[in-house]
Order: C-alpha cells, then sequence, then structure tokens
C-alpha cells in the first residue's frame, strides 16, 4: 500500500510517498503560502493559486508513484491556523483534490516533528518554520516540554524586511519565549531553515539530503551565516548559493532566529535531520489506524 503525505507549510508543501511504511519518494514545492498572513490575518488569493498549483503538480507525481485516491493525507500548520480564512482553504483543497486534511494545533506540530527524528526516543527537537517555530523535548519516555511560538522565517521577512535593528530585537524576544525550556545536550534540528543553513555552510550547488542530514552546526556559523546573507540582495543571494527564489527571500530571517534559540538553549551540539513533521504524522496515522501498513500485494 502506498501513501501520499504532504507537509502543508507556510514557506513550501511537502510530499513524502510512503511503500507500506518506507518514503520512496520526496518532491517540495516553495510557494509562500503564509505571505502576508501576519500582516492581514488571511491567506491572499496570490499565496491560494499559488499553493493549488503545487497541489496540482504534487498530486500528479504521487499519482505517478501509485498512490490511489484514499491513499492522500495532509496536515496544515501556522499559516492556515492564523489565517482568517485558513478553514476555507482546507476545506477547498479536500475538495478539490480529494486530499483528507487536518490542521494541527501548534503542540501537535511539536511533537509530530521529535516523533519523526526520534521515534519513542528521548531527545530535543527543534523546527524553525516559515510561519511558526516548534521546540519539543522528551524525557524518560514523556512528553515535558511542547512549545509552539508564532513567528518563523516567512513572518520575519514579511515584517521586517530592510530593518536591521527591527530584526535583531524582534528575534530576541521570540527567541526567549523559550527560556522555560529544560537543558538540552544534544538538539537535533528541522525544517527549512536547519537544512537551508547546513545547504549554504556546506557550499553545496545542488540539494543532496545524504549531504545534509546529519551535518553539525554551532550557533557561532549560524549567526555569522545569517549576518552574511543578510548583507546581499534577495538576487545575489540566489545567485551566489544556487537557492530558489523564494527560499532565498525567507533563509536569512530563519537563520538569524535560529541563532537567537541557540543562543537561548546552549545545547552542546546541533544536529540537522532530514527527517521530521511528515515521518512524525505518518507514524500517527499508522497509530490511529487511518492508514495500514499491511502489504496487501
Amino acid at each position: 500500500m502506498k501513501t501520499a503525505v504532504y507537509d502543508v507549510g507556510s514557506n513550501s508543501i511537502r510530499l513524502v510517498v510512503f511503500d507500506v511504511d518506507s518514503p520512496i519518494f520526496k518532491r517540495k514545492i516553495n510557494c509562500r503560502l503564509g505571505e502576508g498572513v501576519a500582516e492581514n490575518e488571511i491567506l491572499t488569493a496570490a499565496a491560494i493559486k499559488r499553493a493549488f498549483a503545487a497541489f496540482s503538480v504534487l498530486k500528479e507525481l504521487a499519482a505517478s508513484q501509485g498512490v490511489k485516491e484514499g491513499g492522500h493525507f495532509a496536515f496544515l500548520t501556522e499559516a492556515v491556523r492564523r489565517a482568517a480564512n485558513g478553514k476555507e482553504f482546507l476545506r477547498s483543497v479536500e475538495e478539490t483534490f480529494l486530499i483528507k486534511c487536518e490542521l494541527l494545533s501548534g503542540q501537535q506540530e511539536a511533537e509530530i516533528g521529535l516523533n519523526g527524528v526520534l521515534g519513542g526516543s528521548d531527545g530535543a527537537v527543534l523546527d524553525i518554520g516559515g510561519g511558526s517555530s516548534e521546540l519539543c523535548v522528551r524525557e524518560g519516555g514523556k512528553i515535558v516540554y511542547a512549545k509552539s511560538v508564532k513567528v518563523g522565517a516567512g513572518i520575519l521577512r514579511d515584517m521586517f524586511s530592510g530593518d536591521g535593528k527591527g530584526l535583531s530585537n524582534a528575534v530576541k524576544g521570540f527567541a526567549g519565549e523559550f527560556c522555560d525550556a529544560p537543558p538540552v545536550d544534544l538538539l537535533y534540528a528541522i525544517g527549512g531553515t536547519a537544512t537551508g543553513c547546513a545547504y549554504v555552510f556546506k557550499r553545496l550547488f545542488s540539494y543532496d539530503e545524504r549531504l545534509i542530514h546529519g551535518s553539525v552546526l554551532f550557533a557561532k556559523e549560524v549567526s555569522s551565516l545569517a549576518e552574511e546573507l543578510l548583507l546581499i540582495s534577495d538576487d545575489e543571494r540566489a545567485e551566489r548559493y544556487a537557492l530558489d527564489e523564494n527560499r532565498a527571500k525567507v533563509l536569512p530571517y530563519g537563520a538569524k532566529l535560529f541563532a537567537q534559540i541557540l543562543e537561548v538553549l546552549r545545547p552542546n551540539k546541533v544536529v540537522v535531520s532530514e527527517r521530521g513533521n511528515v515521518e512524525g504524522y505518518f507514524a500517527y496515522l499508522v497509530r490511529t489506524g487511518r492508514v495500514d501498513t499491511f502489504d496487501k500485494t
């Protein structure tokens, strides 16, 4: 049995196709669904149009991998949580593409990220997305901390483009919301900001998740990288580091927040993981009986 899972984020929509319980196909389209949502509290017509175009491409790709109708599942996060027309967007996706959709709370998003990286093991996972950032910690087999803060790379870009002082002050305040987290020794970082930082830091010019997964980053490196990226224009950033247009726009802002959160948490080691929310949500679908991983072929 093949299953398609769509991660509908504020910056991108990501598809992973699972064959029984193994991922066999991945694709991501950056469409900035959450562009402007912090200011206007709605998903704009232009953003919805981009998201629908992305869904059209991704669902066709999933079907080409053998995913049948009824095997498509999507989870939606902060952009849709925040928008007044978020539930209307969700219903439109379900009706148009016949995809079963679920709007996650911030805490649910934090927990699926942890489970996607660590399964049932103890540890800590940080996810800096486009519209929100989550930190989840498990100790002794129990979730002891799960927090979602309503800020991410796309939100910061929309609010502070060209305002370096405002950006610096804002990220200090947002990162400070994690000051009540328990001590973290080893921190796993997931999502587009973490993988984007690893990609640029390694000076890769084509994305290869095998080279990204397991990358080790340090707070000073991330901070320097953020300042380096903020000094140049979107176009120059895209050309110099082989970034797509949307990633080039938001990555510096996510990196700035990432660096500040690391200053607050002070982990001894930060490891970038390519696993995360999609894998965690798939495990949730299996656990709740919505997907059967028994191979009937």
